[in-house]
Formats: structure tokens, sequence, C-alpha cells
């Protein structure tokens, strides 16, 4: 009698067992019907303290799960993968700074499958020299990057410059190239480094600038303060540094000639924006607006800056 009753107890549990593998085997397929796509937004890798990941999910199920971003032990966040839903959002990971890799694991009930994994590259800090006449009005925003060592110079057409320590050399709203200051930067761009120029509407040095430089060849200036914006017009569709700044205004900028086709970004005149050129073997790109509140509105700053981490981002990253 003992011996029936225990052995109808253990034919209890293998049934309980295998209804609950039925069970975990059925939830797990429904999970697997739940489609995901994720894509690091890369400039966020080099621009905060947290990584920006693009989800198009689509889940057909009527339950909701979780999108769980996880280092080895801990979870970074969370998104909940609705039902019945197909979507595209974008979620915030905190990076701290030993993070070596990240995975998302989508998860419901007792099921949880790894989706996604991204192995944190190394990131190289860079020495930045701005040279302006004034005070820089772009160092306020790189200064928010702890990847950036930021030196200042004013313009003194009197002193000898040497740029041979910097990474990247940014020429800011400077009216005036002396012999000095053309020499150092001759000087860097041998060195095949990255160089940044914002122009100005320098009439009497143009044609000079022109032909020691390579910078294009000033026309004049366009546009008037406030009054009317010209479009931002880009060549490249889909996740775009423009779409992720469209509140970006341009109300004045420097019409230039002699300039090549490499225009990513120009305005609605047809005239460019963002010129790139290869200088002896140094990436160079020229805006043709300045930073000053009269020729561009606030948004616009974050837009160049994110022009900028896009042009300088190989420089940043490696072993991606």
């Amino acid at each position: 009698m003992k011996n029936t009753f225990l052995r109808q107890i253990l034919i209890s549990f293998i049934i309980i067992f295998i209804v609950s593998c039925i069970q975990k085997e059925a939830e797990n397929k429904k999970i697997e019907h739940i489609s995901t796509n994720i894509s690091l937004q890369k400039l966020s890798l080099v621009s905060s303290d947290s990584l920006s990941f693009k989800i198009t999910y689509s889940n057909p199920n009527n339950f909701n799960a979780l999108l769980l971003f996880k280092d080895d032990e801990n979870i970074l966040s969370k998104t909940e993968i609705i039902q019945d839903t197909t979507e595209i959002v974008y979620q915030k990971v905190f990076f701290p700074n030993d993070l070596e890799s990240i995975s998302a694991r989508l998860v419901h009930s007792e099921i949880e499958n790894e989706v996604f994994s991204f192995d944190i590259p190394k990131l190289i800090n860079q020495n930045i020299t701005i040279v302006s006449d004034n005070q820089s009005i772009f160092k306020k925003t790189l200064s928010k990057n702890k990847l950036f060592e930021i030196e200042e110079l004013k313009v003194n057409n009197f002193i000898k410059y040497d740029f041979t320590e910097s990474d990247i050399l940014i020429l800011e709203d400077i009216n005036f190239y002396s012999d000095y200051l053309i020499e150092a930067i001759q000087k860097f761009i041998l060195s095949k480094k990255k160089l940044i120029i914002f122009m100005t509407p320098n009439l009497n040095q143009s044609i000079f600038l022109s032909q020691t430089l390579s910078f294009p060849e000033i026309k004049a200036v366009r546009g008037t303060s406030k009054n009317q914006y010209f479009e931002i017009l880009e060549k490249s569709d889909g996740d775009s540094i423009l779409k992720n700044n469209s509140q970006a205004k341009i109300f004045k900028f420097i019409d230039v000639k002699n300039f090549d086709n490499n225009i990513d970004y120009s305005l609605s005149t047809n005239d460019p924006l963002i010129i790139k050129k290869n200088i002896l073997g140094s990436n160079t790109i020229f805006i043709t607006t300045l930073l000053k509140d009269d020729w561009v509105n606030e948004s616009f700053n974050d837009f160049i800056y994110d022009i900028f981490l896009d042009f300088i981002y190989d420089e940043i990253v490696i072993n991606e």
C-alpha cells in the first residue's frame, strides 16, 4: 500500500515536470516569435556616459516581454516589448568606465534569450588645439566630453606656433592669418592629422589662403541676421546626423567658389555648408558659417558637434 502511494506521488511529480517542460517549450516558442533588431548609435560611444541603441521590434504575442541590457552581472536598463506591437524605440544605457561588453536579453516568465551583444572598443583621448581671434564658442561644447584635452590659443600675429603635439586642430573665427600661423598650419597638415576650419569672410586674404592652405575662395556673405534662415540639406538617407538635429538653422553663410564636389551637407540655395578635402594627406573639413548667434541658432551647435564627432570617430575608436 505504501509503495503504491509513493509510486502515485512519483508519477504526479513526473506529470508536473512534463507539463512544466511542455509549457516552458511553448513559452520559448512564443518568445522566439518576437523579432528584434538592435543597433548602436555610434556617436553615443564617443559623446557621453551612456550608449544609445535603436531597437526595432515586432511582438505578435498576447503578452508583454522585457528587453534587458546587461553586463556580466548587472541589469543596466530595461525596455518593455509591448504585446501585439511593431515599433521603433531608442534606449539609453549607462556606460561605466570599466564596461567591457554589453548584451541584450529578451525575457518573459522564466525564459531568457540573448538577442544582441556588443564588445566595448578601446577609446583614445584626443589632444585638441583651438585657434581663434576671440574666446572659442566651440570649446564650450567640446569641454563636456571627457575624451578631449583642449588647449585654446588666441591669435597673435607676432608669435610662432607649434601644433605638433595636437591630434586635432580647429581654426575658429580667424580674420587674419599671419605668416607664422600659416607656416604652423602647413606643418600640421604634413603630419596628416585632422583639421577643422570655420571660415570667416576674410576677402582680403581669400586668394592667398586658397594658394597656401587650399581654402575655398570667398565670393560674399549671404543672408541677414535672423530675418530668414536657410534649410540644411543632406546627401545620405536613413539614420542621419541631420535627422537628429532637425532644429538647426543658419541665418548667414559664406558663399565660396573653387570647392570640390565632396559635399555631404549643403543649403537650400545649393551652396555648400560642409566641404571635405584631403590636403596633402590631412583630412580637412571647411564649415561655411560661424557659431555666432547672428549666424546660426543654438541647435546648430549640437549639429556641428555631431558632425565633428563623426569626422574624428576613427581617431577615437580602435579595435572595434
